[in-house]
């Protein structure tokens, strides 16, 4: 069954301001939040035909979950029917919506002064350990998509001392043994790295890719499930994942090789064409990113929509929406936040409040996104879903022009530009631009053509 979606030259604007924590829709742009991995969640109509439905024995009684992340809103929904007998989820809901819990790091600028001393980095991987713990205590299980510069500075500053403090494990060990944490990688594929991670990991500089940060988690004693924590999929002409269809050789490391499952968090670059998506598909093409096409095994999770997530679930309520189809929804919060901000914290735990009665009805269910794929394959049968959210949730962020703030080495993309209203990377912090706009100018931060 393929379900064939509108054409990606339709694309939907994500204004994200998301409070600061820059909600999960800004969080992955693949390379980077300004390069080359996603995070953004865009639209398709709903899935067009309606097959059958899976079958529903006593539902999926989820972790708890995640809240807010950020994402735009999106239109259309699921028009295909559903199937006859549906999974059932748990609690009163037979049709939840499933909400992950992802953070990430990056390799850029913003990233240089925590980084530089043993002092500022054990910061940062206290603020880790405070997500971890605020999550656990929600019931949700948290996903660690770290990229390599974490890495390498974990390696270089964690010692026997901080290990005491972490039941003698190193402190990925620490996070999936002990605070049942999921770590997984997230790249930009050293596309967005700082001029003093280049000079301080000049073998980086030259590249890296998915693999590579998989090898390094792997060193520490941990094996990251295969989840591709944010990449380009709009435009079409930059998009990067169709190579996830095979074993990926490390780049850095090529006696490594990774074979990728799970695509999450496709956007665009500075995410400034990222659709608003939910639900779970096999993505056929670059070309053709929004439609299912069942020969493949590759799945696709869309990032964001955190936001909308009780507007999904009274749209399901409703009949809106299809039931018995997988919904999804994700919030991405950023350590380097928290790190900089005391206040963060408390803005997690309030999206944690805002969702916790949909928990407790059933409604809201909180599953990582391996869980996803399996429930996806046995409780919903493969069945693809591909639903816009931008007519169910409509604006949910306010816009930087209205809050008149920007997180630090970011600036407001003003208008009429498509990013308007959005905090994205001020090329003058580290002169970075992607190949398709190539020019920082200077004067204002923005990448040109």
């Amino acid at each position: 069954m393929t379900a064939a979606m509108f054409p990606l030259g339709k694309r939907w604007m994500n204004v994200t301001r998301a409070t600061g924590l820059f909600l999960a829709l800004v969080a992955v742009l693949g390379c980077g939040d300004d390069d080359q991995d996603g995070a953004g969640a865009g639209g398709g109509a709903g899935s067009s035909d309606g097959g059958a439905g899976a079958s529903g024995s006593g539902g999926t009684s989820g972790a708890s979950g995640h809240a807010g992340a950020a994402g735009h809103a999106g239109t259309a929904g699921v028009a295909g029917e559903a199937g006859a007998s549906g999974a059932s989820g748990s609690g009163s809901t037979s049709t939840p919506v499933y909400v992950s819990v992802t953070s990430h790091n990056e390799d850029d600028s913003r990233y240089d002064a925590p980084y530089a001393s043993a002092e500022g980095f054990l910061q940062m991987r206290n603020a880790v350990l405070q997500i971890a713990e605020l999550t656990n205590s929600y019931g949700a299980v948290y996903e660690f998509q770290t990229d390599w510069r974490f890495l390498k500075t974990l390696e270089k500053y964690e010692t026997d001392v901080h290990r005491q403090d972490t039941n003698g494990k190193t402190f990925l060990r620490y996070l999936s043994e002990d605070l049942g944490v999921i770590v997984e990688a997230h790249s930009h594929e050293c596309g967005t790295l700082s001029p003093a991670a280049a000079s301080e990991y000049p073998e980086y500089a030259s590249g890296c890719n998915y693999a590579d940060v998989v090898y390094l988690i792997e060193q520490f004693g941990v094996a990251p499930p295969p989840v591709v924590g944010g990449f380009l999929a709009t435009p079409p002409e930059t998009a990067i994942w169709e190579k996830f269809w095979l074993p990926v050789q490390g780049q850095r490391f090529p006696s490594h090789q990774w074979q990728a499952e799970i695509l999450w968090g496709g956007g665009s670059f500075q995410h400034t064409e990222d659709l608003s998506l939910a639900g779970v598909w096999r993505p056929k093409s670059h070309e053709e990113y929004t439609t299912d096409d069942a020969s493949r095994e590759l799945i696709n999770v869309p990032g964001g929509g955190a936001a909308c997530v009780i507007p999904m679930v009274d749209a399901i309520a409703s009949g809106e929406l299809s039931a018995n189809r997988m919904y999804t929804a994700s919030a991405t919060f950023f350590e380097l936040n928290v790190f900089e901000n005391s206040n963060e914290l408390a803005k997690i735990q309030a999206l944690f409040e805002q969702l916790a009665p949909h928990v407790a009805s059933g409604a809201v269910v909180y599953e990582p996104l391996p869980r996803i794929r399996e429930l996806w394959k046995t409780e919903y049968q493969s069945q693809p879903n591909i639903v816009d959210l931008t007519a169910i949730c409509g604006e949910q962020e306010e816009s930087c022009e209205a809050a008149g703030t920007c997180p630090t080495d970011t600036i407001c993309c003003p208008s009429p530009l498509p990013c308007a209203g959005q905090c994205i990377h001020d090329c003058r912090v580290d002169g970075v631009c992607p190949a398709q706009a190539p020019v920082c100018d200077t004067s204002s931060g923005l990448c040109h053509p």
